[in-house]
């Protein structure tokens, strides 16, 4: 079996703690509660599904009425949004053994995942200091997004809500494709106030002939209407009158923008490498050399892992021999467009935040079940064995690619290729070989580590496709106890 980072860095830890200590009930109440608590802090990668409901479609979007009116057991506001939450199927659980080892531990469990928030079946208990959600199938709606973590904190009883979110980056429509250049130029320039931002205005300036047709995404009306109508609101109550049309319940934008400047503390933007592979292959005008990404960390499908959440480890600084890997690091569209466009975002709505907020850029590629499993996906993905099956097929399906890929350069172009590449040295490629490379989770960049965007590249950061980038700053490394 291939050697796994997660084992020898996780597995460490986990020999170190004894499994029973019988002076335990000896200890005054308050030190077994803090006891339990402590343990207790582990950080969680949540995956929640959000859809539709059915009658979404048939609704009256000009009566709200029912929007914002309805209370829940905490006394709360709810939105009564048109959506419905959705974990994975529990086939491993992973809840907390303190739930059910005794009823003074219960109740440290109980305290500590404070918020009870309901799902289309049953429920999921949080801690929003150490739970990160990943939200999925949400359909890139700023308004779902903004009932969503508003509905979060009205299950808190602290009224916090939801400090760290997780969105996947994909194509088709995307919440970071704000400004999105074929939409601001194809007659929306009205709709939202930029201000003195020449980098934005100079889109009608130099783009029009740049942008790809194919750019338009489903939902980036829907979003530009939300944001003019909410600059709209601003500019109004600055000149001491009120909006004449306000499409959103008023709590929407209020919640949205209160939660966005006191509570959110960071923001995850989950990004694949291009073509969803440690193995780069293109071949074309900007082709770069061909690589395969050794040390890249890879991910289940969070769909299909079996288990509702997933324990992970975050340490700041990747150990790994990881270099070589990042100084050609290839990406499907431009990383820079995360934080700029969310960053726009927060300018419109008048975000302005109260405490330390982080924005990070998540890197990894998918680790695919194996195909023989059928409908059992996530019967197998749950149990370690399944997991070690897919990373050792994983790994020689990969090795498979790159073996051909270097025939095909000696075929076609009579270039005979390393094993170890052009990027990465016989003596790393080696030292790859003595130590667990492989690591199961994602590498953690900050949101300004592929640069800035300016007047000069913003209609390249969002009209242009297969970017490159080479990465001096080492990322840290999310390892997933899966």
């Amino acid at each position: 079996m291939i050697p796994l980072f997660n084992d020898s860095h996780l597995g460490s830890s986990k020999q170190n703690q004894s499994s029973r200590f019988h002076c335990f009930s000896r200890f005054p109440k308050e030190i077994r509660l803090k006891i339990w608590t402590l343990s207790l802090h582990q950080n969680r990668f949540i995956p929640i599904s959000v859809s539709k409901i059915a009658d979404q479609n048939n609704a009256n979007h000009h009566d709200q009425s029912h929007f914002y009116s309805s209370h829940n057991d905490l006394g709360k506001i709810i939105s009564g949004g048109h959506y419905e939450l959705s974990i994975n199927k529990p086939i491993l659980d992973t809840t907390s053994q303190l739930f059910h080892a005794t009823i003074e531990s219960r109740s440290a469990a109980l305290d500590f995942y404070r918020i009870r928030l309901p799902l289309a079946r049953g429920y999921i208990r949080i801690n929003p200091e150490y739970d990160v959600l990943f939200l999925q199938d949400w359909h890139k709606a700023p308004q779902m997004l903004a009932d969503v973590l508003h509905d979060i904190r009205a299950y808190d009883p602290k009224d916090e809500g939801l400090m760290h979110l997780a969105l996947a980056e994909g194509e088709g429509n995307s919440l970071f494709d704000i400004p999105h250049p074929s939409n601001v130029l194809s007659g929306h320039t009205e709709m939202v106030d930029f201000g003195s931002d020449t980098s934005l205005s100079s889109f009608h300036d130099r783009a029009k002939e740049e942008i790809q047709p194919d750019n338009e995404v489903p939902f980036y009306n829907e979003t530009l209407e939300l944001l003019r109508d909410t600059s709209q609101e601003r500019r109004d109550r600055g000149m001491g009158h009120e909006t004449s049309h306000v499409p959103h319940h008023p709590i929407t934008i209020s919640s949205l923008v209160d939660i966005l400047s006191t509570k959110l503390r960071s923001l995850w933007c989950v990004e694949k490498l291009l073509c969803d592979s440690r193995v780069y292959n293109n071949i074309g005008l900007r082709m770069k050399r061909p690589h395969l990404s050794e040390t890249c960390p890879i991910m289940p499908r969070m769909k299909q892992i079996g288990r509702s959440s997933v324990n992970f480890e975050w340490l700041d600084s990747d150990p790994r021999p990881i270099q070589p890997d990042l100084k050609q690091l290839a990406f499907w569209r431009d990383p820079r467009r995360f934080y700029h466009s969310w960053r726009v975002l927060e300018r419109i709505l008048g975000v302005r935040h109260t405490n330390t907020f982080d924005f990070y850029v998540c890197v990894t590629t998918s680790l695919p079940p194996l195909e023989e499993w059928g409908e059992d996906v996530e019967q197998h993905v749950s149990t370690k064995l399944g997991m070690r099956q897919m990373v050792d097929r994983h790994r020689e399906t990969e090795l498979a690619q790159w073996e051909e890929l270097l025939k095909f350069y000696k075929r076609n172009f009579g270039i005979d290729l390393p094993k170890h590449g052009y990027l990465r040295d016989e003596e790393s490629y080696k030292e790859l070989e003595k130590y667990p490379s492989t690591a199961v989770g994602m590498w953690i960049f900050p949101g300004k580590a592929f640069g800035q965007v300016n007047g000069e590249n913003i209609c390249d950061v969002y009209g242009r496709k297969k970017e490159h980038f080479e990465m001096s700053e080492i990322p840290g490394l999310a390892v997933f106890d899966i």
